[in-house]
């Protein structure tokens, strides 16, 4: 059985500890190592200088911290009962979301893939072949994208501010803007954004690195490979986004946009989430 080891990259601090503790170097060496190496550095080269033996790297299981933003109005209590779910279970389960869209008159039936709005029922089985900008279809192809397509945990490993994040998910959570879009109801995406009652929060928690996606690793290609080496590649790619932290913070006023996505069908459960802030303590904790 493989020894577990919780690889933090949400900081930089957090991120040094995690290599030192991965490939047993001095946080001193590695250090020295990437101010030396401005705009140069290289996952090989890394492992080289430091005679790395790939294959005790490879025997550890790494469980890989992450933040996600989410909003909600029950400071977060469906969370500490249901974990955070994907959009599928949340639009389906008893969430602030879930709750929300009730009120607003909207049901979503995942399964029989159906949104009834204002006594009308929306079908939303068409095969998806693409968002087709400008089309008819837009908007239908958008709510089936997000439900059947990208209904993932979404999260980041590191950025600078993922408040920043360009789908303004500090305010309401994303689809609520493709949803009033398709049913061209404006108040379905404001009401929430207006309201005083929702609070946006920071969540960090921690996944095995198997329940994250193959192209989180961007090794989805490489399935001729046997597992060990499978694995190593995913190993490899933490390392490597660990070294960018590194550097960027060093050289270039930090690191921006790593992003970590779920597999389709996994729920963190409340145990595995190590802390969660409001907006503000969370800019603060950065600041």
């Amino acid at each position: 059985m493989k020894k577990q080891l919780i690889f933090d990259m949400t900081t930089c601090g957090s991120t040094l500890k995690s290599l030192s503790k991965l490939l047993n170097i001095d946080d001193s060496e590695i250090v020295k190592y990437i101010v030396t190496r401005k705009g140069e550095y290289s996952v090989e080269e890394f492992l080289e200088v430091f005679d790395v033996d790939e294959n005790v790297v490879a025997d550890k299981e790494l469980l890989l911290t992450s933040l996600h933003v989410t909003t909600n109005n029950d400071n977060c209590e469906s969370i500490k009962e249901l974990g955070i779910t994907n959009l599928q279970k949340a639009v389906t389960l008893n969430t602030p979301l879930k709750r929300y869209l009730k009120e607003q008159g909207v049901e979503i039936n995942v399964e029989k893939k159906e949104i009834f709005y204002k006594g009308k029922n929306y079908d939303i089985s068409k095969e998806y072949n693409g968002i087709n900008i400008g089309s008819k279809d837009e908007q239908l192809n958008w709510i089936i994208y997000k439900l059947y397509k990208d209904y993932q945990i979404n999260a980041f490993f590191y950025d600078k501010n993922v408040l920043n994040y360009g789908g303004d998910i500090r305010r309401r959570p994303e689809f609520l803007k493709n949803l009033a879009a398709f049913l061209k109801s404006s108040n379905i995406e404001n009401n929430w954004k207006m309201s005083s009652e929702y609070q946006c929060h920071v969540i960090k928690f921690f996944a095995p690195i198997s329940q994250f996606t193959n192209y989180t690793f961007n090794v989805e290609d490489m399935y001729y490979l046997e597992e060990q080496e499978f694995y190593l590649e995913k190993i490899k790619w933490v390392i490597k986004q660990s070294l960018r932290h590194l550097h960027d913070d060093k050289f270039n006023d930090g690191a921006e946009n790593c992003y970590a996505y779920l597999r389709f069908d996994e729920t963190i459960p409340y145990s595995n989430i190590i802390s969660i802030l409001t907006d503000v303590e969370y800019l603060k904790s950065i600041n």
